[in-house]
């Protein structure tokens, strides 16, 4: 493969697995949680949508928050948003 192809299928397969941007990789369970959020639903709202029990959708949002450096899950979202994590 030639280099540019070589980096378009690495970066296809990093996706597969979560999203990055600028060194904050979230999973894709953590990208989903944050997604939710963002259109307003509420964390039972999320769990009923995802098929998952509320504390795994609060255990989402914890990781991704501290990987994001965020306090709040609208923070979190926020700044996912403004790093085209969203």
């Amino acid at each position: 493969l030639e280099d540019a192809e070589l980096d378009r299928v690495i970066a296809a397969l990093e996706n597969l697995s979560g999203r990055a941007y600028d060194g904050i990789k979230l999973t894709i369970e953590e990208t989903d949680a944050l997604r939710l959020t963002s259109q307003g639903l509420s964390q039972k709202q999320i769990a009923a949508e995802l098929g998952i029990v509320e504390i795994t959708v609060r255990q989402r949002l914890t990781r991704a928050k501290d990987k994001l450096g965020a306090t709040t899950p609208a923070q979190a979202v926020a700044i996912a948003i403004r790093s085209q994590i969203l």
